[in-house]
């Protein structure tokens, strides 16, 4: 058999047509779906975070070009990096991780156990605190930091 036989039967030109149409479509599909992303990524990102849950943030854990928030009444998912994080909140934060940002006014105190160190958040989360960023912490908040009184808005 020649190569022309193993390629199966020439297709016909209501498939080359439908063919076109479906690339096409999956080419416009992908275009919108990069817009979307384009703009939100453009909207501040308090902004972003479902209304349901509130913009009183307790913790956020990057993960890639998503951000994981936690607030007292939730949770969400969001597109963002923690650079943009740290920019827009300003020092009502501190990043205490390459992935974790606390909100100052829900660390409750900063431990230090035989797995290291950790901020202990007033949802009871332990958010870890690495050795690279202790020193930015315990500058911030103190060895011996503990607030007994609880957040505003919880």
């Amino acid at each position: 058999p020649s190569a022309a036989d193993a390629a199966g039967p020439p297709s016909s030109p209501d498939a080359d047509a439908n063919a076109v149409r479906e690339a096409d479509s999956e080419a416009e599909a992908k275009a919108e779906a990069e817009a979307e992303v384009s703009a939100a990524a453009s909207m501040p990102l308090l902004a972003r975070i479902p209304p349901a849950i509130g913009t009183n943030l307790v913790v956020v854990q990057s993960d890639l070009h998503y951000l994981h928030v936690r607030t007292p009444r939730g949770s969400a998912t969001l597109l963002g990096t923690i650079s943009e994080l740290e920019s827009e909140m300003g020092d009502r934060g501190l990043r205490v991780h390459r992935s974790f940002w606390v909100a100052l006014d829900h660390v409750r105190r900063v431990r230090r156990t035989a797995a290291g160190w950790h901020c202990v958040m007033s949802d009871q989360s332990k958010v870890p605190v690495s050795r690279r960023r202790l020193a930015a912490v315990k500058e911030r908040l103190g060895v011996d930091f503990v607030r007994e009184t609880s957040a505003a808005g919880e």
